[in-house]
């Protein structure tokens, strides 16, 4: 007698349960640093977008600006550090300009600003031109040492400049 017997069956589902999964742990729960990203090729999302009506310009005057020293001839000019008006304007009701350029005025036009509307005298602008004309100087002078070092190292190496050694110190622990 024959008997037929069948092949074992090949599993084609899981058959142990599946792994333990707490509420708290799967993405809906977890902050939004920690999600994965999801990634949505080809899918169109809305785009954010944020509109501002108006538009708040501050308005400071000018005075002596020692910061910004110019570098032809004449007293810098800057803006004081408080503003003297604020002006609000509707963005649809200003004129569409273009992006302008700083204006640059020559020395003359500096120094009669600073008398106009900085409010000094003649003789403290005079003061204020001699100050930038220091300024100057000490930069010309401080550029021509760069390029005297930059000279003498192309010229003597940078293995032989030596630097300045430092004294020796001695510490000693646990002694005094």
């Amino acid at each position: 007698m024959t008997s037929v017997t069948s092949s074992p069956a090949i599993p084609t589902e899981w058959k142990f349960p599946p792994p333990m999964t707490l509420a708290w742990k799967s993405p809906d729960f977890m902050p939004l640093m920690t999600r994965r990203p999801v990634f949505t090729f080809g899918v169109s999302k809305s785009k954010k977008r944020v509109r501002f009506d108006t538009v708040t310009t501050y308005v400071f005057p000018l005075t002596y600006g020692g910061s910004a020293i110019p570098r032809d001839q004449g007293p810098p000019i800057g803006l004081t550090q408080t503003h003297t008006r604020e002006e609000c304007q509707q963005i649809a009701e200003m004129p569409m300009t273009r992006r302008g350029r700083v204006r640059k005025f020559d020395h003359v036009d500096r120094m009669l600003l600073l008398q106009e509307a900085g409010g000094f005298t003649q003789k403290e602008v005079a003061c204020m031109c001699f100050d930038a004309i220091a300024i100057r100087r000490s930069r010309e002078e401080t550029l021509a040492e760069d390029d005297n070092e930059e000279a003498k190292v192309k010229v003597l190496g940078i293995q032989n400049l030596r630097m300045a050694k430092r004294p020796k110190t001695e510490f000693k622990i646990g002694h005094q």
